[in-house]
């Protein structure tokens, strides 16, 4: 029996969820931190408060730099990046900041 390969599209949430973040936006003191060090760059400051950029927030890979820089410990990391379908994410352990 042969099974067609079926290739996951970035924009289908059945095959990818990317990494999602939090903010405690009261306790944020926009130092710029967070934003500068986000490799994936979807971060950015909007009213003096860091948030995720709308139309960016799938591009995040939950790599936790954000949430390591804050003095703050105002960010959150709510959920990892997944693949699912033909692709499998491997060695991934428990959702954590890097270390210091």
């Amino acid at each position: 029996m042969f099974l067609p390969l079926r290739i996951p599209r970035y924009d289908d949430p059945s095959a990818m969820r990317w990494g999602r973040v939090q903010f405690d936006s009261a306790r944020c003191n926009a130092c710029n931190m967070c934003v500068r060090v986000c490799p994936a760059s979807v971060l950015e400051l909007e009213s003096r408060k860091a948030r995720m950029i709308t139309h960016r927030a799938a591009q995040c890979i939950a790599c936790g730099d954000c949430v390591a820089i804050c003095s703050e410990s105002v960010i959150s990391m709510v959920h990892s990046y997944r693949f699912g379908g033909a692709y499998e994410t491997l060695d991934r352990g428990e959702l954590q900041p890097p270390r210091l």
